[in-house]
């Protein structure tokens, strides 16, 4: 990236950036090797963080993924040219991912920052993404699951 764009893009950040954005760092645009080791060292760090203490709604998840023997990764740090994050779980089987997303993804600030996720995962890593509120995660039963996670993988329809 030329001294000219990085400039630009900088001075955009600043001006567009939501307060604590650099904090979260989640979606903050690196261009060299250095920065990028850096920043999923950082995502490495924030999961381990995070799998230490899941959420009642996450723990539940994974006793439904664990009823169908379905191999996950819980907080899954990932990394695609300049974007990362930590995803909630990963099933490499169906190659997708799922978020439980607590009541604040309901800020409008958050939904925007949900919406790029879900682009990256969509769009650019070619995964689709099955996200869940809290209260979905608590009340589903095993087999609804397992549904929604057949019809997140095959775009919408449920597999016969």
């Amino acid at each position: 990236m030329s001294s000219k764009k990085r400039k630009e893009y900088k001075r955009w950040f600043k001006e567009n950036a939501q307060p604590g954005a650099i904090r979260d760092r989640w979606w903050h645009k690196t261009d060299t090797v250095k920065q990028i080791a850096g920043e999923e060292a950082f995502l490495a760090k924030c999961a381990k963080k995070l799998k230490r203490r899941p959420t009642l709604a996450e723990a539940e998840f994974k006793k439904k993924l664990d009823y169908w023997g379905i191999e996950y990764i819980f907080q899954w740090p990932f990394y695609h040219f300049g974007y990362g994050g930590v995803c909630d779980f990963y099933l490499p089987e169906y190659r997708m991912a799922v978020e439980v997303d607590g009541g604040y993804h309901l800020n409008p600030d958050q939904m925007e920052r949900d919406k790029i996720r879900n682009t990256i995962f969509l769009e650019y890593m070619l995964k689709p993404i099955l996200r869940l509120t809290n209260q979905e995660a608590l009340e589903w039963d095993n087999f609804t699951v397992m549904a929604m996670i057949q019809c997140a993988k095959y775009g919408g329809r449920l597999a016969a």
